[in-house]
């Protein structure tokens, strides 16, 4: 039982050493990509209108029901 025990407890401490390490990293590994140009600016504005385009159909579709539910 004492094995296990200490199995465990050493478990928790390399998992907190683990992300502690993670944390440390990468705000290294992003610090050389500030200032430079989003690489997929195009495709995020793409993405965006056609989230708009959803979200207006939703309202249009929403609307619609609510108009329906108040005729009857």
């Amino acid at each position: 039982m004492t094995r296990l025990e200490h199995a465990l407890s050493n478990m928790e401490a390399e998992r907190f050493g683990y992300r502690r390490s993670d944390a440390e990293r990468w705000p290294v590994s992003y610090r050389p990509r500030l200032g430079e140009a989003f690489a997929f600016v195009a495709e995020l504005t793409r993405k965006r209108e056609e989230l708009d385009d959803i979200v207006r159909d939703l309202a249009a579709t929403q609307n619609k029901g609510a108009g329906e539910r108040a005729a009857a």
